[in-house]
């Protein structure tokens, strides 16, 4: 057993950090991992919060255990988009028959690196795959994150 002292969610703290323990303060790794967590049998990253080399969100406890927390199921990106949308062609957009807090739960729009809110700065049509704007997009960066 070896006596760390880690920057955790929960603060600052010492934990007697063992193979099947985590002392009681995880902690966050700022750079993605470089790979996938298996469901069990992990020896890297314990008690950590991690993102995999695809950009999903894990936990891994100090067994070795896995947990998925969140996962990126389609991503696109836009450069120099202009006008009132822009279609998404990498995925289907959610159903327009969910309520307003499911889509954004479900859909993260990024505008020039601001997070949008559904029915306020944009809608979707699901009919032809657009995400439509409030006001006119101007050679704009847009992100559209859909979440499982």
């Amino acid at each position: 057993m070896r006596k760390l002292t880690v920057k955790g969610i929960c603060g600052e703290c010492e934990s007697e950090k063992t193979v099947d323990f985590c002392g009681g303060c995880p902690s966050i790794e700022t750079e993605p991992i470089g790979y996938v967590p298996a469901p069990t049998g992990n020896t890297l990253n314990l008690c950590q919060f991690v993102e995999d080399s695809k950009g999903q969100s894990w936990f891994i406890d100090g067994s070795g255990n896995a947990k998925l927390i969140s996962a990126v199921k389609g991503i696109q990106k836009f450069t120099g988009a202009t006008g009132m949308f822009v279609t998404v062609t990498n995925f289907d957009l959610p159903s327009d028959l969910l309520t307003a807090e499911e889509i954004s739960k479900k859909l993260i729009v990024n505008r020039q690196t601001n997070v949008q809110i559904y029915d306020e700065s944009y809608t979707i049509d699901t009919a032809n795959n657009r995400v439509y704007f409030g006001w006119q997009l101007e050679n704009e960066v847009v992100e559209i994150i859909l979440l499982n």
